[in-house]
């Protein structure tokens, strides 16, 4: 399957979509909970989120290369709200279970 079908399909399922993007700019690592992911383009595939420019990530987003957008579900209220907070970042990521991206 293309690379925009499988966006195409995920974003079918996912009616209002919860999420936390994270970001990591040579080890200052960030995340930040939105509502606001939208689909922009099939091809290429494009997401598109709004982050304040008063929102610590958003610096870090304009510097970075790449970033991570998980998709939350219903039984991760805690996660959203976590995320939600202006948690310093020190302690952001304390009691949050991390994977190091497989690419």
């Amino acid at each position: 399957m293309a690379r925009g079908d499988d966006l195409r399909n995920l974003m079918r399922n996912v009616p209002a979509a919860v999420a936390v993007v994270t970001v990591d700019v040579h080890g200052e690592r960030l995340g930040l909970t939105v509502a606001s992911l939208v689909s922009l383009s099939l091809e290429p595939p494009l997401v598109g989120v709004s982050v304040s420019r008063h929102a610590a990530l958003h610096e870090l987003l304009r510097q970075a290369d790449e970033f991570g957008v998980n998709l939350l579900s219903g039984e991760q209220e805690g996660l959203a709200q976590h995320f939600a907070r202006g948690v310093p970042p020190i302690g952001l990521w304390a009691g949050v279970d991390v994977r190091p991206d497989p690419g």
